[in-house]
């Protein structure tokens, strides 16, 4: 496994008088769905992404288009096996669909896996983590939460070991601040005045029109965020049940993704997905029924998050 890459490179040829700097740095993470859109985005875009954090979530494109395989193997195990992904992952690279997979040699990537999780199969999210260390990327798996199918909190949601909406669960356990941690490289830990209300700003991001996504997004940007261009951007994959329509504000409030983002300095970017006909739970697309192209770099879904990520640092308000 290879260590954490640079944050940014500052290039400047012979001669030049004010050096080119890359845009602050970019990552994703998410829970169940959202956990797999994570993931997938992270391959798909490793050029643009410095890491991603899943709660509950496998293998990239473990579904490969096919329902049954989302609903059977890519949830209750086996999943597909090692070679397999890493072959189909190839595939992709060959074609232009997805970014050089030696740019996973740069990521750190943070998995958990609750062990009281009835909906996901551990060895799924342990494939997710094979897959990615076979590509040299660094790869931190949780496995000894309590939790059931939701994203642990510190002291939000349901007992730990029960699954129920709005699916964050009290666990004493610190996801958004563990993964984002890991992420940005930052071991500090929260002081009882960081613990107290978020005191940044929060509001609303038209989205761009793309299937089975929602009129707008929730963006939360850190106090020390004003200058838009300069804070580090991560963006929160809400899972199914759990965006604004169906849990209102629960998983924007009370994830534990905003007092860090007061922490680190971090803009938190919440993009939403709408229930639909052929998406009745409001899932992020990750077996394909936005798009033939879902888990490629032309995904309408996750180009419309990189459009409104394009639009955050521009300085949208």
């Amino acid at each position: 496994m290879k260590l954490w890459g640079l944050a940014s490179l500052v290039l400047c040829l012979s001669g030049c008088a004010t050096p080119v700097t890359s845009p602050p740095r970019l990552t994703v993470s998410g829970v169940s769905s959202g956990g797999y859109m994570a993931l997938q985005m992270q391959v798909a875009f490793s050029d643009q992404i410095y890491g991603a954090g899943a709660i509950a979530a496998g293998p990239y494109d473990c579904a490969e288009g096919n329902i049954v395989n989302a609903l059977g193997a890519c949830i209750n195990g086996p999943p597909p096996s090692v070679s397999h992904t890493v072959d189909l992952m190839r595939q992709r690279e060959s074609a232009g669909d997805i970014a050089p997979l030696a740019r996973l040699a740069d990521q750190r990537i943070w998995l958990l896996h609750g062990s009281h999780d009835a909906v996901v199969d551990r060895s799924v999210v342990e494939r997710a983590a094979d897959v990615l260390i076979a590509l040299d990327a660094e790869v931190k798996l949780v496995t000894n939460v309590p939790a059931a199918h939701g994203m642990p909190t510190v002291d939000f949601g349901a007992a730990c070991d029960q699954m129920r909406t709005p699916f964050l669960n009290e666990c004493n356990f610190d996801s958004a601040g563990r993964l984002l941690q890991f992420l940005v490289g930052d071991a500090t830990e929260l002081t009882e005045s960081d613990r107290a209300l978020p005191r940044g700003h929060l509001f609303d991001l038209p989205q761009p029109q793309a299937e089975g996504l929602a009129e707008v997004a929730k963006v939360y940007a850190a106090p020390q965020c004003d200058r838009r261009d300069q804070c580090e951007i991560h963006v929160a994959f809400h899972g199914c049940q759990q965006s604004t329509e169906f849990v209102q504000q629960a998983f924007v409030d009370s994830a534990g993704y905003n007092l860090w983002a007061d922490r680190l300095g971090l803009i938190i970017l919440y993009p939403q997905v709408a229930a639909t006909p052929t998406n009745p739970l409001g899932c992020w697309d990750w077996w394909g029924y936005s798009d033939p192209d879902y888990a490629t770099r032309q995904a309408p879904q996750m180009r419309a998050v990189l459009t409104m990520v394009d639009a955050l640092r521009s300085g949208v308000r």
